[in-house]
């Protein structure tokens, strides 16, 4: 998960770099255009403030789920109780089942958002070069 929470971060900074070139650049944009990128970027934010809450929720689950291994191994070996262990290896593999699939989905989840983010800088670099044709257009009307 740390791969794709890598992934996201540079994706992060390649839309925020994207939005500074765009607010500092000499290419003329409308008002409407910059809220409405504003606004995606906002969402975007929103999604990405999101997913890490359900990634430090993951956490705190497997962190839970560990703690619980512990406990149960830690019984184990007090009462050495043939069924016991039996039952405790059952969970265990059911455990790990679980937070593969815990991470598999939070691993779904980043790639989710890195995608839209992905397709976001896509769309910003679309209107910078629609705006920047639509300057030399002008320019050339002048």
């Amino acid at each position: 998960w740390a791969a794709a929470a890598s992934a996201l971060r540079r994706k992060r900074m390649a839309t925020a770099v994207a939005s500074s070139s765009l607010s500092s650049s000499s290419i003329s944009v409308t008002p409407a255009e910059v809220k409405k990128l504003r606004r995606v970027l906002d969402e975007r934010e929103k999604e990405l403030e999101a997913t890490w809450k359900q990634v430090e929720e993951l956490e705190s689950l497997n962190t839970s789920l560990q703690d619980t291994v512990a406990d149960l191994q830690a019984q184990i070996r007090g009462e050495r109780a043939p069924q016991v262990l039996i039952d405790l290896r059952a969970d265990n593999v059911r455990l790990r089942k679980e937070k593969a699939g815990l991470l598999r989905e939070n691993q779904d989840l980043c790639d989710q958002i890195a995608s839209s983010l992905e397709n976001e800088g896509e769309k910003v670099a679309g209107l910078i070069s629609d705006s920047s044709l639509a300057d030399q257009e002008l320019k050339k009307r002048i």
